[in-house]
């Protein structure tokens, strides 16, 4: 939600302190990152994304 409202560094700490995180929260971070236009950042949470599955 707060990527979607351009407000990143929410939703990156939001991100960060989830207990638990799985495809979804991944996934949800990545498009926010994409659609923000920050690719790089992007590919970084996509590649510890397959380091934690």
């Amino acid at each position: 939600m707060y990527s979607n409202c351009g407000k990143l560094v929410l939703a990156e700490k939001v991100f960060e302190e989830m207990a638990i995180k799985n495809v979804v929260s991944y996934n949800a971070f990545v498009s926010g990152l994409l659609r923000n236009g920050v690719p790089h950042v992007a590919l970084d949470v996509f590649k510890q994304m397959r380091a934690w599955s």
